[in-house]
């Protein structure tokens, strides 16, 4: 079911809108949606299930959003970093850092 999602979401957004907002490389996403990914699947599978299926994510800073939100401010905490003047920014970089979704 989840590889069906996948390979949806792909074709909709494109391979590397998918493979930002699910925090992996575009290799990563092609292999899986092609089914010669080598590996397990399961983390892609998690990650999948976490992005697509429950209609969006949700996010203890910003509430609930949809997959290219929290892409978009994931990449920017990440370019901000500890250096945020705004505390906004500071939790949201904390919590990016913590997130399952993002390797924490």
């Amino acid at each position: 079911m989840w590889i069906k999602k996948l390979k949806a979401v792909v074709e909709e957004r494109g391979l590397g809108q998918v493979a930002r907002e699910l925090n992996i490389s575009k290799t990563s996403v092609s292999l899986a949606v092609s089914g010669k990914y080598g590996a397990s699947t399961d983390k892609i599978k998690e990650r999948v299930e976490a992005v697509y299926a429950q209609g969006g994510i949700d996010c203890p800073i910003l509430g609930r959003v949809n997959p290219e939100t929290c892409a978009e401010s994931r990449d920017r905490a990440n370019k901000i970093g500890l250096k945020a003047g705004n505390p906004e920014n500071l939790k949201l970089y904390v919590s990016c850092l913590k997130c399952g979704l993002n390797g924490g």
